[in-house]
């Protein structure tokens, strides 16, 4: 199987899924992707149905609506899944079962041969204890894979020694109070068709009220003289306190002894985060210190960064407030390392692109300049030679000009396009709206065209607007122009 191409399209699709179907996950949309998938499942003798199955799932997927698009990610979720499943005539092996089977209610890991590669690619089923429902409650978090479980931070964090108690709970503050259960009832409501599951929690300093709606199947799981957890917005309800659907979970006796640290991740329905953290501990405590660590040594030592082995143990379930703030430190450091050698690698490859030097004429430039009804700062002229040196190397120029409202980026860019209108170049000046193209449109035109540049004035017909109010058939004449 070649696991690679496949990993790179199931974490693609999880990228789409987390930024909520935007369709901007990378430059160019899920279509320039595709192509380039396409190609490289090709040359990996990936299936022709199967690839042609994909592309056709994921057509037109620009123009979807975000319940579309969903749909869409999930069918191609779906084929994924389907040839895992197959044994026989497939392109993708079913991952190795684990053996023997473990006691009931357990999660183990099942053994891989190799650390990286397959292994983390590895779907969340070969845990014990994740079935195809539990997996689809994954994937609904954006976890696929043992590596996406890796990567599934917690998005806040319960310190079990420093919790507020009940007679210290005020109206709207968000908070954790734990609590033994005194009495659990569901009640109905047949008009409005509600129920109402409620609780009484009690931790020596008072009473608060835990109340759920429709969720009945509650009244089973929260047993009298247990001890939990729940988490929410404290509300006022006759002058009592109240959580309204708080999340919750039981407490064993090792917990409140031992005053953890303990992580609180995002969840879906049907999940509670006692299930997840026992899942996602497994897999940490199992792999975390497999992973090979890319930083040398030497680098680590001078910015004070713990191995990556560790910062994943200790980001998912932290020792003390100091090793979870380092950890924080080295993923974050990794994040922003990854992004900056993101960006020098597209530097690189748009460096490759070749382009014809082009050099503007000094005199073209100073006659411009010299016309302005004020003088240029320091900051502008340098930035002008900046852009003139840009346009003389053998590759495209790639610059972000930065300024304050006002500052004068316009006449730097319009310095620029006059030059090379002068070397018969065409030159583009985008704007965010209609009526600020218009008002660029005017003042270029006022300005390049004026008698007072002489022989270097350009004619009117060589600017034009082009919004999306202009005419089909001046639109016509302004593309036919551009083509010529």
């Amino acid at each position: 199987m070649p696991s690679g191409i496949v990993s790179a399209l199931v974490d693609y699709l999880r990228q789409e899924a987390e930024s909520n179907f935007g369709n901007y996950s990378v430059s160019g949309g899920i279509e320039e992707f595709l192509q380039r998938w396409k190609k490289e499942a090709q040359q990996a003798k990936l299936s022709p149905i199967f690839i042609d199955q994909v592309a056709d799932i994921l057509s037109d997927y620009h123009n979807a609506t975000p319940q579309e698009r969903k749909q869409k990610i999930t069918a191609v979720i779906d084929l994924i899944r389907s040839k895992s499943n197959q044994k026989e005539d497939s392109d993708f092996k079913e991952p190795r079962k684990p053996s023997p089977t473990p006691k009931p209610n357990t999660i183990s890991i099942a053994t891989f041969s190799g650390v990286n590669g397959s292994g983390l690619d590895a779907p969340l089923t070969v845990l014990h204890g994740v079935g195809t429902k539990n997996a689809e409650r994954l994937e609904k978090l954006g976890l696929f894979t043992l590596n996406d479980i890796l990567h599934h931070y917690p998005r806040r964090y319960e310190d079990y020694s420093k919790l507020v108690t009940i007679d210290q709970l005020k109206f709207d503050m968000e908070t954790t109070v734990i609590g033994v259960v005194e009495s659990v009832q569901t009640k109905e409501i047949p008009k409005r068709k509600i129920k109402i599951t409620e609780a009484m929690i009690n931790d020596n300093t008072g009473w608060l009220r835990l109340t759920w709606f429709n969720q009945p199947w509650l009244e089973r799981q929260l047993h009298p003289q247990s001890t939990i957890a729940a988490s929410g917005k404290i509300e006022n309800y006759l002058g009592k306190p109240v959580i309204n659907n708080p999340q919750w979970e039981k407490l064993d006796k090792e917990q409140i002894s031992t005053n953890r640290i303990v992580p609180i991740y995002p969840l879906t329905a049907h999940m509670t985060q006692e299930w997840l953290r026992k899942v996602i501990h497994k897999v940490i405590t199992y792999w975390a210190p497999k992973i090979h660590d890319y930083l040398p040594d030497f680098i680590r030592t001078n910015n004070e960064l713990i191995p990556l082995s560790e910062a994943l143990l200790q980001v998912h379930f932290p020792d003390s407030e100091e090793l979870l703030e380092k950890a924080r430190e080295r993923l974050a450091f990794d994040e922003i390392f990854v992004l900056q050698m993101g960006l020098i690698a597209q530097k690189i490859q748009w460096r490759q692109v070749s382009k014809t030097p082009i050099q503007i004429s000094a005199d073209t430039t100073a006659r411009l300049t010299q016309q302005l009804p004020f003088t240029l700062t320091d900051a502008q002229y340098r930035v002008i030679q900046e852009i003139q040196s840009d346009l003389e190397k053998p590759y495209p120029m790639n610059r972000l000009l930065q300024g304050d409202v006002g500052a004068g980026k316009t006449i730097i860019a319009a310095t620029a396009a006059f030059g090379l209108a002068h070397l018969n170049f065409q030159t583009a000046i985008m704007a965010p709206t209609s009526i600020l193209a218009e008002q660029h449109f005017q003042t270029l035109t006022g300005f390049l065209c004026s008698d007072r540049l002489g022989k270097l004035q350009l004619d009117k017909q060589e600017i034009a607007l082009l919004t999306g109010d202009t005419s089909k058939s001046i639109r016509e004449e302004i593309l036919e122009g551009l083509r010529n």
